[in-house]
């Protein structure tokens, strides 16, 4: 059985709310073999029900489908405290014909003492990169119309590819360095 929890108070939400998916149910895991503390982190009992975090950030709907959007690690909590999902802005970002990928982390700035902005990063199709201006300005008034206000990337940077880890996956941190350098 599936349950959405709030990310910040672990209180069990209602559909179509986006927060943590956690599962219960006999074939739920008991625990990681020799490792309670790495158990402890991902399980939790409450009123006699073992639940399992699963990290993935997701809602159910009213007729029970259940849908994953992002990953818990990669919310970013602005300085206001609000949750903002990557995917979302990377969702409505790549609508435009002109971005080839998206990506959307979140990045530290000097004058806010906690919390991190939204920064998107932008491959774009062969032969606009000399439009970078006009395409951002675009991009913006698209979120604009799509996202709401505070779920919207605070700055666009254009990159020729994206950093890939060793598996092959976006390298996150990369991104988070390069926005934080610049």
């Amino acid at each position: 059985m599936f349950q959405v929890a709030d990310p910040k108070t672990g209180e069990f939400l209602k559909t179509n709310q986006p927060g943590e998916l956690v599962i219960s149910g006999k074939s739920v895991m008991k625990g990681y073999v020799n490792n309670p503390e790495e158990t402890n982190k991902v399980i939790e009992e409450r009123d006699g029900v073992r639940y399992l975090h699963t990290g993935d950030i997701g809602y159910v709907d009213d007729e029970g489908m259940v849908y994953v959007i992002d990953r818990i690690k990669r919310i970013i909590i602005r300085p206001d405290g609000h949750n903002v999902f990557p995917a979302y802005i990377e969702n409505v970002v790549t609508k435009h014909p002109d971005v080839k990928e998206c990506v959307c982390v979140g990045v530290k700035k000097a004058e806010f003492s906690n919390g991190k902005i939204p920064v998107a990063f932008l491959v774009l199709e062969d032969g606009h990169k000399g439009e970078a201006d006009g395409i951002i300005e675009e991009l913006k008034e698209m979120s604009l119309r799509e996202l709401p206000e505070r779920d919207v990337a605070l700055d666009y940077i254009v990159i020729d590819k994206l950093p890939m880890t060793d598996a092959g996956k976006v390298d996150y941190r990369a991104l988070e360095k390069e926005a934080t350098e610049l």
